[in-house]
């Protein structure tokens, strides 16, 4: 039994972004609260695709402290051949320095671990996480104000900078739209 396929058969309607996607549809990533209005493209998404919303995931109420809870806006899990992708997005209206953001991906791989644990008794299977390929993205829509111009510059000339955080690569960005192979590949 694939991944994928389970994924969209058994997972809550509310944690599912879109069901019934067709090859190379685009997607929008949103981001939409008092603070924050941003919508980030995917463009060329494949059909098997699972874009699942994180924190529509109820088991995070068992955890007592606020921080614990922040996880990632979007995770998406993805099977191609053999391989397996997780690519975890966060979308942010400013590209700060801050680790909120980073917290909030780095978080996201336990309920990552739990889908594959509930899959792998459900279905019999042994897939790990090691088989898995996994990208995180932080997308802003503008620079943090305060960074000095050359930064700024620089960010907006590239499509990804990439840094490293308690383990992770990063890769961020402030582009509003970008191709699925581009995170797939990164």
């Amino acid at each position: 039994m694939a991944l994928n396929p389970w994924m969209s058969a058994n997972l809550s309607p509310d944690t599912i972004l879109q069901r019934d996607l067709n090859e190379g549809d685009t997607i929008f990533l949103e981001e939409k609260d008092d603070n924050v209005d941003m919508t980030v493209e995917i463009v060329g998404v494949p059909e098997t695709v699972v874009i699942v919303l994180p924190q529509e995931v109820k088991h995070l109420q068992c955890l007592a402290r606020k921080g614990l809870k922040y996880i990632c806006d979007y995770l998406l899990l993805f099977q191609s051949d053999d391989r397996y992708y997780a690519i975890f997005v966060e979308l942010k209206k400013t590209l700060t320095d801050e680790d909120k953001p980073r917290e909030q991906l780095r978080r996201t791989l336990p309920l990552l671990r739990y889908i594959l644990s509930v899959f792998n008794v459900d279905s019999g299977s042994m897939l790990s996480e090691s088989k898995f390929i996994m990208n995180y993205f932080l997308f802003g829509q503008q620079p943090n104000p305060n960074w000095d111009k050359q930064r700024v510059n620089v960010s907006r000339a590239s499509l990804f900078q990439s840094e490293t955080y308690e383990r992770i690569k990063i890769r961020t960005s402030l582009a509003s739209a970008v191709s699925f192979k581009v995170l797939v590949k990164s």
